[in-house]
């Protein structure tokens, strides 16, 4: 690996360099028009793991109905389930309440802009932390995200793991040292250079506004940089999915408030891996003691259908599991019947045009009406 000497020697012309590029060509983003760091704050957390033209519509409408972190700690699961249907990874929107609901209890409602304060609050890891200092407070603190990450790998000719923290905290302290007394557009500028210049896959190196500078580039490594550690292959499943109905209406159930879809709506599943039983005869496989004592403990009573169609498998692919789901559409009229008796707000029953469900779960629902099975 190179040595970062050639860089600092020359921090205030690449910074210069960087932010009267990024001041010049920076694309026109709804959340680069505020300084309100809740409203940052939303962007930040909608961009994780998602693209900005599809955050975009999802970050205008999210403020429209929730203008304040105030109006965020009072928002229903319900609210948040809809306004954040297609976007995935659920469990970022209530860990985002769930700051709100801190902050408007220990800070009276105002996002500090004291980096120990910020970053003990829930869903705020070192990136989100430095973007909302550096943006909304103009606060000198880093802000690196992965595109960030590759930029400062390929700048510097560094072949480290970026995975290790090692790695990680040389690049707080190369950006620290190139950081200009206020950091919001450089910090934006790096982001920026990395979302449409210098790209995982063919970056426009001939045309980058810092390419003089660029030691990866010099040395004919970019396409190798950044050293990444490969991803470990998915898990794959077999589930089976319970669809409980009757005059077209489906049962559904609400999910734990931890893990995989948290507190989202769904149906009655088995989140047991039945790879090996799960081909077996209908009614063998059902009466498997799994199957039996899962209904014993969510409805109280043994599973006894009339009827049950079985279709699928139908494949939803998240980013660490792959779900195979055997869906068992099933008439029984004891279990149908002792959900109104229970009177849990944990079950529902609906046509599911009521209730806002994650993309695996609208899959099997889609596949059920496109055939008419119930």
């Amino acid at each position: 690996m190179k040595k970062l000497d050639n860089i600092k020697k020359i921090d205030r012309e690449f910074s210069n360099t960087l932010v009267d590029w990024y001041n010049q060509e920076r694309r026109i983003l709804p959340w680069r028009e505020t300084e309100d760091p809740y409203h940052i704050l939303v962007s930040e957390i909608m961009l994780q793991q998602t693209q900005v033209n599809t955050v975009i519509p999802y970050y205008l409408r999210f403020l429209d109905e929730l203008p304040t972190l105030e109006s965020l700690a009072k928002a229903t699961d319900e609210q948040l389930h809809r306004l954040w249907e297609g976007l995935g990874y659920y469990s970022r929107v209530f860990r985002l309440r769930q700051f709100a609901v801190e902050v408007q209890e220990k800070y009276n409602g105002r996002i500090p802009n004291e980096k120990s304060q910020l970053i003990s609050l829930p869903g705020i890891g070192p990136y989100t932390c430095g973007a909302i200092l550096s943006f909304a407070f103009h606060v000198k603190e880093p802000a690196i995200d992965g595109n960030v990450k590759r930029v400062l790998a390929r700048l510097t000719n560094d072949t480290r793991d970026i995975s290790k923290v090692a790695t990680q905290r040389s690049m707080e302290d190369l950006v620290r040292s190139l950081l200009p007394e206020d950091p919001y557009a450089f910090n934006q500028g790096l982001i920026e250079l990395g979302a449409t210049y210098c790209r995982p896959r063919q970056p426009r190196c001939q045309e980058c506004p810092v390419r003089t500078f660029c030691e990866g580039y010099a040395n004919g490594h970019v396409e190798d940089l950044p050293n990444k550690p490969k991803k470990k292959k998915q898990k794959e499943v077999s589930l089976p999915i319970f669809v409980f109905h009757q005059n077209q209406e489906m049962l559904f159930v609400k999910r734990a408030s931890e893990g995989l879809l948290a507190s989202l709506w769904g149906f009655p599943m088995i989140e047991e891996n039945f790879v090996e039983n799960i081909e077996s005869e209908t009614e063998v496989f059902l009466q498997h003691q799994v199957i039996q004592d899962y209904f014993i403990e969510q409805f109280g009573i043994r599973l006894q259908p009339i009827s049950v169609q079985r279709v699928g498998p139908i494949k939803h692919v998240f980013s660490h599991v792959i779900w195979n789901m055997h869906l068992f559409l099933i008439e029984d009229p004891n279990v149908w019947n002792r959900v109104d008796t229970v009177e849990s707000p944990e079950t529902i029953k609906s046509t599911d045009q009521d209730i806002s469900l994650p993309t695996a779960f609208k899959k099997c629902v889609e596949f059920i009406y496109e055939r008419e099975l119930i």
